[in-house]
Parts: structure tokens; C-alpha cells; sequence
């Protein structure tokens, strides 16, 4: 009887230790597939345990843990802009009930998109339109796809705000030294910075110039007839004013008005 019985033990612990991982592949990316860095990449993971059931397939890039799902479909999302140029790794892992693992690896390369003036951009959440371009249109300029009408201020003194070029300076300098709800048309900007987006800004005088120069390709829809566009460069001779451009004219002169009239403002963002 002893000897029946360790007979029996053997076969259930020779059945059990035949639990084989479960099967698990890639159907969408394939291998070495090629996307941009504006592109959202959508995984979806085959996975089937012959023997028992799959508790949860998890997704990895390069090593790190993404997401893992427990029921069908095994679908993933990576949103634009979460991976990096280059090339990455992604891993899916299968789990059974029994805790065996199965596995799959492919490679995908990211490509960064190259962009024109005037082509919409959509990336990681932020959205806009771009007006200028750098380094062969990898990199540049955004603007806001939304304007408004706002103040520069809420009074007339003097700032020192008076970059040309460097409209984040000019942020800073209004953000560290002010209070920015005295400075509506700053704040306005400033509110697009949110949900772990950063960057916006209240462009300086020449940004705004650069932006002009390109008004025929953009899709401004302004929210008033008003076309006057605020700076965030206060006129240094005047300091009760403010640069501006008037988008309805072409004159390439520097343009100023009083910081206390509504005139409309644009955020714009490097990229």
C-alpha cells in the first residue's frame, strides 16, 4: 500500500510539473516596425494557456513595466510622445493560474516627425499649430489653437519686462517678480500649463513678428475682430505700453498700445 501510494505521489507531482507557460506573441506592432514620435502605438497581445486559464498579461518597455491588463483584450495604448527617439524594446509577459510565464520581445524604431509651417501638431496632449520650424523641422514653434481678448495688465507701471526675443524670460521675469494675476494676458498663457504640460508662454515681440510673417499658412480663428496681438514686451521708452502686431496689416514697424486695452492674445510653445 505505501509503495501504491508513492506511485500515486509521483504522477500527480510529474502532472503538475508538466504545467507548461502559456503562449503568448505580438499581433500589432510587428517586429522592427518603424513609427514616429507623434504617433500613439496601440499593442495588442495574443495570449492562451492550453491547460489552464491566463490571469494577466503585461506589457514592458525596455525592461520598465507599462501596464498590465487581466482580461481580454490585451490592449495597450502608448501615447505619443512617451518614447524617446531611437530604438526601444517591448516585452509582453504572459501569466497562467498556476503562475508560469510566457513571454514575447520585439524592437520598434521611433522616428522623430518632421513638421512644415502649418501643419497641426498633436503630441503627448499638447496641441497646436506650428509657425516656425528648426533643424529640419524636427524641433520649433506652436501656437495655441485657442486666442482670447485680455489686458496686459491690470496697471500701468513699469516691469523692466522688456525682452525683444525671449518671450520665456519675460514669463519668468512676471511669474518671480509679480504677482502673474495682475498680468492677465501672462495668466492666460500660463493657465495652458497644466496636467503635467509645460511650456506655454506669452511670446515676445519679435516671436510675435515671426508669427506674422506666417499668418497666411496659420488657421488663426480669432475670437473677435480684433486683430491687434499682444507681446509680453513692454515698450521701454513708454513703459505704460506694450508691443503688439497688427495681423490685419503688413508693416514691419514695431507696434505698441496701452497695457489696460483688451487686445487678443496667442500662447505659443517650443516643441
Amino acid at each position: 500500500m505505501a509503495k501504491l501510494n508513492i506511485v500515486i505521489f509521483a504522477c500527480i507531482v510529474a502532472l503538475t510539473s508538466c504545467n507548461k507557460a502559456p503562449d503568448c506573441s505580438f499581433e500589432s506592432p510587428k517586429d522592427k516596425d518603424i513609427f514616429s514620435t507623434s504617433d500613439s502605438i496601440v499593442v495588442t497581445i495574443n495570449a492562451e494557456d492550453k491547460k489552464g486559464s491566463v490571469t494577466e498579461v503585461s506589457l514592458h518597455i525596455d525592461n520598465n513595466l507599462f501596464e498590465t491588463i487581466k482580461y481580454t483584450p490585451y490592449q495597450f495604448t502608448i501615447p505619443s510622445g512617451t518614447l524617446s527617439e531611437g530604438s526601444h524594446t517591448l516585452k509582453a509577459t504572459a501569466t497562467d493560474n498556476e503562475g508560469a510565464v510566457g513571454e514575447a520581445t520585439i524592437t520598434i524604431t521611433v522616428n522623430p516627425k518632421i513638421y512644415a509651417v502649418g501643419d497641426m501638431y498633436d503630441v503627448g496632449g499638447v496641441k497646436g499649430q506650428v509657425y516656425k520650424i528648426t533643424d529640419g523641422g524636427k524641433h520649433g514653434m506652436i501656437i495655441s489653437l485657442d486666442n482670447s481678448i485680455v489686458r496686459w495688465s491690470t496697471d500701468i507701471n513699469a516691469t523692466n519686462i522688456q525682452s525683444l526675443d525671449d518671450g520665456v524670460a519675460n514669463m519668468s521675469k512676471v511669474k518671480s517678480s509679480f504677482d502673474i494675476n495682475n498680468f492677465p494676458a501672462f495668466k492666460w498663457c500660463d493657465d495652458k500649463n497644466v496636467d503635467g504640460i509645460t511650456g506655454w508662454y506669452l511670446p515676445a515681440i519679435n516671436e510675435v513678428v515671426d508669427m506674422h510673417s506666417v499668418r497666411d499658412q496659420l488657421d488663426i480663428n480669432f475670437s473677435s475682430t480684433e486683430r491687434m496681438v499682444w507681446s509680453s514686451t513692454e515698450v521701454p521708452t513708454e513703459t505704460e505700453s506694450a508691443h503688439v502686431k497688427l495681423f490685419n496689416q503688413d508693416s514691419p514697424i514695431l507696434q505698441k498700445t496701452g497695457k489696460l486695452r483688451s487686445v487678443v492674445v496667442i500662447a505659443v510653445k517650443k516643441f
